[in-house]
């Protein structure tokens, strides 16, 4: 094993979120822009689920509502709102993955064959992600965009840790082990 392979394996040991998240961002340079597209949203996607569970109880209702079948909050824009709701992330982050979300959907829900160059996409990554440079490979330009985001959000998770939901007793609450007596005229 040669040094740069020691310092790769140590580094991977190191910061394994970093190195996992480097190989699924290596997977979209092969991926048609449509693939790019549903694998940057899946990512992201994915970023949010975790920063949501960092943040909500850890019960049996958290993944209920999260994962599976008809998970109230198991689609991609619910977890958005939900994550702006509860201030788990910024104005400007959630209007980039409203914007990452409709450019999803065009992907996924187009018979055309579309692609990063095609004027709607364009419009949209120019209206709600980033400005496109005149001439510019609007390809790279929503990689770059998808790198700088998903850093953004690659540690949220463990920031929303300190404000974690935890279970609580509250005070008001009725009176337990009382007998009712039965009162005429009611």
């Amino acid at each position: 094993m040669d040094e740069w392979d020691k310092y790769q394996e140590e580094m991977k040991f190191k910061y394994p979120k970093v190195f996992e998240n480097a190989l699924k961002i290596q997977s979209l340079y092969p991926e048609t822009d449509r693939g790019a597209a549903l694998i940057v949203a899946a990512v992201l996607e994915e970023q949010l689920t975790l920063i949501l569970y960092s943040f909500l109880r850890d019960s049996k209702s958290a993944k209920i509502l999260l994962d599976g079948f008809n998970a109230p909050i198991g689609q991609f824009s619910s977890k958005i709102h939900l994550c702006h709701a509860l201030g788990l992330i910024e104005d400007d982050e959630y209007k980039q993955l409203e914007g990452l979300r409709k450019i999803r959907n065009k992907f996924a829900h187009s018979f055309e064959n579309i692609d990063f160059d095609t004027q709607q996409i364009k419009d949209l990554i120019n209206g709600n992600l980033i400005e496109l440079p005149p001439n510019s490979s609007t390809r790279k330009l929503f990689h770059n965009w998808f790198i700088n985001l998903n850093h953004d959000l690659l540690y949220r998770s463990n920031e929303v840790l300190t404000d974690k939901r935890n279970s609580k007793t509250y005070k008001f609450k009725h009176i337990k082990n009382i007998n009712f007596v039965e009162v005429d005229g009611f």
